[in-house]
């Protein structure tokens, strides 16, 4: 894990300044930054998440805000200059199909790239009909899990109507984990 020092250099290079505003103490695993007029806690790891009234969240400004701390530069619109990593869902057949791979865009030409898939080498992939993504913090990969197992529960207990018991008793019981 970083220091403060460290992850606060890195913060103010990647959203272009040398000032920032912190609202509190600076630890070395988190710090609360003012950006834009809102408040965001922002983690060694560079996950964001919103501060208001004491509570955190996860909404589109703190994970794009995430993301331009973490993706070097690519939303996820387009192609991904080369060096950044992304993810992109597999085809095929067998046990690979339908999964998400980590890779980096070594270059992209017209219609196919050349990407340095983790533990595989190079590798070339077709732009079209290929879905890639930036890669998730864990922040976003705990919300969707949670969201999809509420989104679960609710179509389970459509018929008794009992649903918001079920997802208390679900988060209550550490089924589903809310951060």
């Amino acid at each position: 894990m970083m220091g403060s020092k460290e992850y606060i250099h890195i913060i103010a290079e990647k959203l272009g300044t040398a000032i920032l505003k912190f609202e509190g103490p600076i630890y070395d695993d988190h710090c609360r930054l003012v950006h834009e007029g809102r408040t965001y806690r922002i983690t060694s790891s560079l996950s964001v998440e919103k501060a208001c009234n004491g509570l955190l969240y996860s909404d589109e400004d703190s994970m794009r805000l995430e993301m331009k701390l973490k993706s070097n530069g690519w939303d996820g619109r387009g192609l991904p200059p080369a060096g950044v990593e992304f993810e992109y869902l597999r085809g095929g057949f067998g046990a690979d199909e339908g999964r998400w791979v980590k890779c980096t865009m070594k270059y992209a030409g017209e219609k196919f790239c050349i990407v340095h898939l983790d533990g595989e080498g190079e590798s070339w992939l077709k732009h079209e009909g290929t879905q890639i993504r930036p890669i998730r913090s864990e922040a976003v990969k705990k919300k969707e899990a949670a969201v999809f197992a509420i989104a679960e529960l609710c179509r389970q207990s459509a018929s008794n109507g009992h649903s918001a018991e079920l997802i208390y008793d679900a988060i209550k019981s550490g089924k589903i984990v809310i951060d």
